[in-house]
């Protein structure tokens, strides 16, 4: 069958493993956590290892060894879903176990779940950033006349938090999970001038070709964005770069950046050059997949995106 998808590029300022937004008196920040401190720790670091599991999985050639991280990922999934459980029963009126509960129910295609879950945090947290930006883009991507009175009260829940003060001194059209005061808002039109950066962009770009080259022949490593706003599920992949590549360590990495070779020297560089790179991503959209709307998850996090095109004559599962 025959599938245009879109590679493109991400340089980040944010790592893609999950990490812990604590709910505070003075809005959300974000902290590691620690795993043997709480069900919800314990919940993250599972989720976080069935990722790196998955991503293992997805970037070898050995079919018993990609089996074998796919089965102990499964493991870890299982152990995330369960303390997530645990903490929610325990913790029933935390903020912060229902923002990452529902946020790991939506990975998984789970939106009513996730949906109600977040409307019984807002009745007592209306005006905190993470349950009102997950509450109000969830409502906002119902669709057709039967979602017209769901997205109505997903923009009341997002100007209730507003007018609160949930994102005083940013954009009127930012509405992150994480808020950070101390950053200053974008200019007009959201767009940043280049010259800070362009010792940092120039080279991806001038790399471009060869990028968008090995993305369309690593396609097939791709795994599914989890952040649950595409649909149909799994219309978003992505690949992170900064495991392929090594630059977080982790067995395997050699073996898989050899395929990537232009990529990784890429990203590589743009980490000497520019050290404030926390994160880079290979990412694809099939043909029909649609975006719900949404917001990034700070507006501490600046990207840039390298759109390319490719068409490939794959089977896709």
């Amino acid at each position: 069958a025959e599938q245009r998808l879109q590679p493109q590029v991400s340089a980040t300022g944010m790592p893609s493993a999950p990490s812990r937004v604590t709910i505070a008196a003075g809005g959300t920040q974000q902290r590691e956590h620690d795993s043997d401190a709480d069900h919800l720790g314990v919940a993250l670091d599972a989720e976080q290892a069935a990722k790196a599991l998955e991503s293992e999985a997805a970037g070898t050639t050995d079919s018993a060894a990609a089996a074998a991280a796919h089965a102990r990922a499964s493991e870890q999934r299982r152990a995330a879903s369960a303390a997530y459980e645990r903490a929610s029963r325990l913790e029933p009126a935390s903020a912060e176990v229902a923002y990452h509960h529902a946020s790991y129910l939506r990975s998984f295609g789970d939106l009513l779940r996730a949906r109600q879950m977040l409307s019984d945090a807002a009745l007592v947290h209306a005006e905190e950033p993470a349950i009102a930006s997950s509450l109000g883009y969830l409502l906002l991507s119902e669709r057709g006349a039967a979602g017209a009175a769901a997205r109505r009260h997903g923009l009341q829940v997002l100007t209730r938090a507003a007018e609160s003060g949930a994102w005083r001194g940013g954009a009127p059209w930012q509405h992150p999970v994480e808020y950070l005061s101390a950053v200053p808002p974008p200019p007009a039109g959201g767009v940043r001038p280049r010259g800070a950066y362009e010792c940092l962009l120039s080279p991806l770009e001038g790399a471009a070709a060869d990028l968008a080259a090995e993305a369309a022949a690593a396609l097939e490593r791709f795994t599914v964005q989890t952040e649950g706003i595409a649909r149909p599920q799994g219309g978003w992949r992505e690949l992170d770069l900064f495991d392929v590549c090594g630059l977080r360590g982790g067995g395997g990495a050699r073996s898989r950046a050899a395929r990537l070779r232009a990529t990784c020297a890429a990203v590589r560089a743009a980490v000497e050059t520019y050290p404030y790179v926390q994160g880079a991503l290979f990412s694809a959209l099939a043909p029909g997949t649609d975006l719900s709307p949404h917001c990034g998850p700070t507006n501490g996090r600046m990207a840039r995106d390298r759109p390319r095109s490719t068409e490939i004559d794959r089977d896709r599962p």
